[in-house]
């Protein structure tokens, strides 16, 4: 630099400041709209978990009211019925589970569990749950929002109703 003159060596300088300039400036702005991203991602995330939380309390709320009488008269029938359709006809739900008050699965999505006791952590919440309630569980490479509610008839408990809701669109 030594041998150009003050005019090349000042346009020169000129030059590398407004670009130092312009690439501070392109940084902060793709920073900033990364940031707004994310934030309006996680947004939606949360809308899409608050619908599916709101959907899985309405259909388990659904379900209770239609297998009061018929969990009081163990039609087990009419049971495995609900379970079913509501498994089959809802697409997300990877699960339904009708249980006594002992937890003895009396109808289960999963027909290699139907008639065992259920004892696991999730199980246990669930059978314990006061009141009509929403539970994020982690099962093997998938989460799952549990949305249960106890049949309760006359003031006695006579069991709890499952549905597990696949979380997984929104990962």
């Amino acid at each position: 630099m030594r041998n150009l003159s003050i005019q090349a060596r000042l346009i020169a300088t000129v030059v590398s400041l407004v670009a130092s300039v312009l690439l501070s400036i392109g940084s902060y702005l793709l920073i900033r709209e990364r940031s707004e991203l994310q934030t309006a991602m996680q947004a939606t995330i949360d809308t899409m978990r608050a619908d599916v939380r709101d959907k899985g309390l309405a259909l388990v709320r659904n379900a209770t009211l239609a297998s009061e009488r018929a969990v009081v008269v163990m039609d087990y029938l009419f049971l495995m019925e609900v379970i079913s359709k509501t498994v089959s006809h809802n697409q997300g739900i990877t699960y339904g589970i009708i249980m006594d008050s002992q937890r003895l699965a009396l109808v289960h999505s999963d027909q290699a569990k139907q008639g065992t006791v259920l004892n696991d952590a999730a199980d246990i919440a669930a059978a314990e749950r006061p009141e009509i309630g929403a539970a994020e569980i982690s099962g093997p490479g998938e989460q799952i929002l549990e949305v249960t509610s106890p049949i309760a008839v006359g003031g006695r408990r006579w069991g709890t109703i499952r549905f597990g809701l696949s979380l997984r669109s929104m990962n």
